[in-house]
């Protein structure tokens, strides 16, 4: 049978949705939840975020001690916090973030080791640093909820197709009791 008119909501852009109660939300991302490995659990990307950062802040401390003083340390920075946001999601990006910011004053912000974001240029200076590791756990977080849309959709449309199927084999028995009667 087909969801009641007031189960079915249409989007901005014509597609049509059953809404889900909090229940079948909850259990759909514990579905989701199973079926992702161990490693990549939140809770681990959180303890590896930090030692990642301080890897990545030895790497950029290293380079300028060896070929001088490097334009972009940031960069590295990044790359990291896109790597830990696939991986792991918004959540330890977000401490990624937060710990690369703290980093990047310290070591390689003028005056060097002294943490302090009472200068604007030193504001201005982390800036595109957190502009675009919030931009990666943006997508990151949008590249999750599509995720769990497609598994809703999924969930959905195997509803739709036993119902069909159940509907199906009532049609046949119905034409089998007809043909025998």
């Amino acid at each position: 049978m087909r969801a009641a008119q007031s189960d079915i909501y249409i989007d901005r852009r014509g597609r049509r949705y059953r809404q889900m109660s909090f229940e079948q939300r909850a259990k759909l991302r514990k579905k989701y939840r199973a079926n992702v490995p161990g490693w990549r659990h939140p809770a681990i990307g959180y303890i590896v975020a930090v030692p990642l950062i301080g890897l990545v802040t030895f790497g950029n401390w290293y380079l300028s001690k060896m070929l001088g003083q490097n334009a972009f340390p940031s960069s590295t920075f990044v790359v990291v916090i896109l790597l830990i946001a696939l991986l792991w999601g918004v959540g330890p990006s977000l401490l990624a973030i937060a710990a690369g910011c703290l980093s990047l004053d310290y070591f390689n912000i003028k005056p060097y080791g002294i943490i302090g974001f009472d200068n604007v240029q030193q504001i201005i200076q982390l800036a595109p640093f957190v502009v675009s590791g919030l931009i990666i756990a943006l997508i990151t977080a949008q590249r999750e909820r599509a995720r769990l849309q497609a598994l809703a959709t999924e969930q959905e449309l195997q509803s739709y197709a036993e119902e069909l199927e159940a509907t199906n084999r009532q049609l046949q028995d119905a034409n089998h009791a007809k043909d025998h009667f």
